[in-house]
């Protein structure tokens, strides 16, 4: 009868499929690390996409409907820096043939607590006004110059955010940027004149530690008189 082999693996055999055996599940974990990561960076930028063209569509629903719209870049906020704002005119002819405006407000602003990121929050003028015990708007505020408007906005701001109340107006956080530009279309005949409708072109960028985005839009303020 023939002897079985009872021999087993050599030493050099054992290292050499143990060598292989880490290089393949080497490989495997590298995978599998690459793929989480690359999902959680696609999450993360899907999550600063939706919020930015939430907020640029909420903007540009105000903005459509405003009788005029003033941009800001140099708004100063609770903590001393300076911020993008936009403020919105909505204007509303009642029966007696007089006109009553509305105020709404777009800013960005320090987060509640050290290190928090920038955040953009919204609100009707009004109520912040009420909400803070600053006093009301200035009468006649529609026929106030650029930096008049700037002045009111410029003790209200930091009053919410010194009282804390951004988070309630919370549009979108992780705010690095939102720039807004009043822009009107030249006249072929002479580039001094502008004719035509305004418009509003709107810029936001999110970042958070894993992505960042940068929302554009150009919004027709349909509301303006041609000009």
């Amino acid at each position: 009868m023939k002897k079985m082999n009872k021999e087993g693996f050599s030493l050099i055999e054992l290292v050499i499929a143990m060598a292989v055996t880490v290089v393949v599940m080497s490989g495997i974990i590298t995978l599998i690390a690459y793929s989480t990561r690359s999902m959680n960076l696609t999450q993360a930028r899907a999550a600063l996409q939706d919020q930015a063209k939430d907020s640029v569509n909420h903007i540009s629903t105000r903005v459509m409907e405003g009788g005029s719209v003033t941009p800001y870049d140099d708004v100063i906020a609770g903590d001393g820096k300076t911020r993008g704002a936009l403020l919105i005119q909505n204007t509303k002819v009642k029966e007696d043939g007089t006109e009553e405006f509305t105020w709404y407000l777009y800013w960005v602003s320090a987060g509640t607590a050290s290190g928090d990121p920038d955040m953009l929050c919204f609100a009707p003028l009004a109520d912040l006004a009420v909400e803070t015990s600053q006093p009301p708007i200035p009468d006649e505020y529609e026929k106030k110059d650029k930096d008049d408007k700037l002045t009111y906005l410029a003790a209200l701001i930091p009053a919410v955010e010194s009282a804390g109340m951004q988070k309630g107006h919370l549009l979108c956080d992780d705010v690095t940027k939102f720039e807004c530009k009043v822009q009107q279309n030249e006249d072929p005949a002479d580039s001094t004149i502008k004719v035509g409708r305004e418009s509003l072109a709107v810029s936001i960028t999110l970042k958070d530690d894993k992505s960042e985005f940068t929302c554009d839009k150009e919004i027709t303020m349909r509301n303006q008189k041609r000009g």
